[in-house]
């Protein structure tokens, strides 16, 4: 089979997952992967991190933990805002970017 055929069966295949919410599990597409790493932010305990794991059809919260430790969504460290304008007075604000973890009001 051709790269092509290969690319028009997992394009057809991704678009039956997606309008049936039928996806195999621990398989989503990139839109729900960056819903649930950001929900992942905000959990506090370990029972929240298992039950956001369940909800979202995986093998419980280490393969998520698993997958969090090299995937993550954008998030920006507050009060470090560098506003610059430009010469046409277009103003740009820049935050740095940091890697954000839950956190946990017990023990980890």
């Amino acid at each position: 089979m051709d790269n092509t055929n290969k690319l028009f069966q997992s394009r057809a295949q991704s678009e039956l997952e997606a309008s049936t919410h039928q996806l195999a599990r621990n398989h989503m597409h990139a839109a729900t992967l960056t819903h649930l790493l950001d929900t992942r932010k905000g959990v506090t305990s370990r029972v929240e991190l298992d039950q956001l794991a369940k909800k979202w059809n995986l093998e419980g919260e280490k393969k998520l933990e698993s997958l969090a430790r090299f995937v993550n969504t954008p998030s920006v460290q507050g009060g470090k805002a560098v506003k610059t304008v430009g010469k046409d007075g277009e103003e740009i604000v820049t935050m740095p970017a940091v890697w954000a973890e839950p956190h946990f009001s017990g023990p980890r």
